[in-house]
């Protein structure tokens, strides 16, 4: 397999003649990068994630408020051959309103987070 040829004594003088410090350089810029792929990888999953459940959340109360609205109407048809009083509506976009107010700050935050700057912190 491996013959003593192949492997190659290191001797005082070649450890010697080693730049250790620019070794402890190169690797540790090289961790720094990885960790800063890693910190936009975490921000972009981050990111992705609050989105999604924003927008799915937007579209589920939308879809709520029809729902129940449709179920009221229903009601309240009986409710009005019965000559008693009718239950109200949801306003959709009151409701959707108050969930993107709601959640706004979270969404900037989030997205300030995700375009932070990739500068050394002071």
């Amino acid at each position: 397999m491996f013959g003593r040829d192949k492997i190659k004594a290191i001797t005082l003088d070649d450890l010697q003649s080693l730049d250790l410090d620019s070794l402890y350089e190169k690797s540790s810029s090289y961790n720094n990068f990885n960790a800063k792929k890693h910190d936009r990888e975490t921000r972009k999953q981050i990111t992705k994630l609050f989105l999604n459940w924003y927008f799915w959340l937007i579209i589920l109360a939308f879809l709520f408020c029809l729902g129940y609205n449709w179920i009221i109407a229903l009601l309240n048809i009986n409710l009005l051959s019965k000559g008693m009083e009718l239950i109200p509506y949801i306003e959709v976009s009151n409701t959707v309103s108050l969930i993107t107010t709601t959640l706004s700050s979270g969404v900037g935050f989030v997205i300030g987070y995700y375009f932070k700057n990739d500068k050394d912190n002071l």
